[in-house]
C-alpha cells in the first residue's frame, strides 16, 4: 500500500502542476493485485539500479532467489544476452522500480491523462474497491521490459555488463554503423570478458556518436593495462604485498614513474597471438616492414594504433586528423575488441585486486 501511495501521489501532484485537479486527491488508491507472489515481490524484492542516461535504465530485482531485470528506455530486442528470458511486466516489479528509482510520469502524459486513468475509483459489482487496473496506470509511465534470468551467467552479476548486453542487442537503430560481427564481439567481449575489463568505457563507447569516441574508448581500455607487463616483471625479483594495479599507482604518485605510451602498447601487443596481430594489422592497414627495417609486426600495429589516437586526442598542425569510412571503422572497431579482450583476458587477474564478491 505505501508504495501505491507514492505513485498515485505523484500522479496527482504531476496532473496538478499542468493544471488539472484530481477530485479526491486523499481516497485511497492502489493499484489492483496481480497474484500472491507479485505482491510478495513488491513488499521484499531487493532492488538495485544502474543509470545509463536520463532515459534509458536498468533494475535488478532479487526475489525467493530468482533474479529479474526491468529495464526502461531500450527497442524491443530481437535477441537476447545468454541466459535472459521475457518476462511480462507486472504491477509489482512496475511499482518497485518506479519508486526505488523515482521514476516520473512520461512527459508526453497530460493532465487529464491522468485525470481519466485515476481519478474514478473503480467498484466491482458487490461494490467494493479492489484497485485501478494495471494497464491504464502503467502506460502513464514510460514503457518497460522485463527479462528473468534462466540460467546463473557470471555477467549477471553486474548491473553495468546485463545492460550494456542489452544495449548491445538492440543496437539496430544506434547512432553508429556497426556491421553484425561487431555486436557479436561486443557482445561476446560483455558477456564473457574478464571481469577486469573497464565495461563503462566499452558502454561509453557503444553510446557516442562517432567512430573516433569509440575507438578512443577501446584505447583507453589497453592503456590502463600499460604499466601490468613492467610492474609484473618487477614483482618477480621485488615481492610486495600490494595488489600490482596498487603498486603501480604507488610508483607513479611517489616516484613519477610511467611506462612511455608507444612503448607500453608495442610490449603488450608484442605478447598477444600472432593471429591476433595479424588480424589487427590488415584492419589498420599496416605495411610490411622494408628488408632493411627490423620492426616487427607487433611495433608496426602499435605505432600506427598510437598514431591514430593522437591525430583524434590532439589538436596540432602535426596531427593530421584521419578519415575513414564506416567500413573501415567496423574492421578497426572488431581488432580493437580482440585485443582488449585477449590482453584483459592475460592480465586481468594478476594485475588487477580481487573484485567484491
Amino acid at each position: 500500500m505505501a508504495m501505491s501511495n507514492v505513485i498515485f501521489g505523484r500522479l496527482i501532484a504531476f496532473a496538478g502542476a499542468l493544471g488539472v485537479p484530481i477530485n479526491d486527491p486523499t481516497t485511497t488508491r492502489f493499484v489492483a493485485r496481480h497474484s500472491d507472489e507479485d505482491a510478495d515481490l513488491m513488499a521484499k524484492a531487493k532492488v538495485t539500479f544502474y543509470d545509463v542516461t536520463r532515459k534509458i535504465r536498468l533494475f535488478r530485482l532479487v526475489h525467493n532467489e530468482c533474479v529479474y531485470f526491468c529495464v526502461f528506455g531500450l527497442p524491443k530486442l530481437e535477441e537476447l544476452p545468454t541466459g535472459l528470458d521475457d518476462h511480462p511486466l507486472t504491477p509489482g516489479i512496475l511499482q518497485s522500480c518506479i519508486v526505488e528509482g523515482d521514476i516520473q510520469p512520461r512527459r508526453t502524459v497530460s493532465g487529464y491523462d491522468i485525470k481519466d486513468a485515476i481519478e474514478i475509483v473503480p467498484l466491482d459489482d458487490d461494490g467494493r474497491y479492489v484497485g485501478h487496473d494495471f494497464a491504464p496506470v502503467a502506460a502513464l509511465f514510460p514503457p518497460a521490459a522485463v527479462f528473468k534470468a534462466s540460467t546463473n551467467e557470471d555477467f549477471h552479476s553486474s548491473n553495468l555488463r546485463v545492460i550494456s548486453a542489452l544495449i548491445a542487442q538492440s543496437y539496430e537503430d544506434g547512432p553508429l554503423e556497426l556491421g553484425e560481427q561487431n555486436i557479436r564481439s561486443l557482445v561476446g567481449i560483455i558477456e564473457g570478458g574478464s571481469p577486469h575489463i573497464p565495461f563503462e568505457n566499452l558502454l561509453q563507447g557503444m553510446l557516442s556518436i562517432y567512430w573516433s569516441s569509440l575507438f578512443l574508448e577501446l584505447y583507453r581500455c589497453i592503456e590502463q593495462l600499460y604499466a601490468a607487463p613492467r610492474i609484473i616483471k618487477l614483482c618477480e625479483h621485488w615481492p610486495s604485498t600490494l595488489p600490482i594495479h596498487d603498486l603501480a599507482r604507488q610508483i607513479e604518485k611517489s616516484l613519477g614513474w610511467r611506462p612511455k605510451e608507444d612503448e607500453a602498447l608495442a610490449g603488450l601487443l608484442a605478447e598477444c597471438d600472432t593471429s591476433t596481430v595479424e588480424a589487427a594489422c590488415s584492419a589498420f592497414n599496416v605495411l610490411e616492414a622494408d628488408e632493411d627495417q627490423k620492426s616487427t609486426p607487433s611495433e608496426r600495429l602499435a605505432k600506427t594504433i598510437y598514431k591514430l589516437r593522437n591525430s583524434i586526442v590532439h589538436f596540432r598542425p602535426a596531427t593530421k586528423v584521419e578519415k575513414k569510412g564506416d567500413a573501415e571503422w567496423r574492421v578497426i572497431t572488431d581488432a580493437m575488441i580482440n585485443l582488449v579482450d585477449e590482453l584483459y583476458a592475460k592480465h586481468g587477474e594478476r594485475f588487477f585486486p580481487p573484485l567484491a564478491a
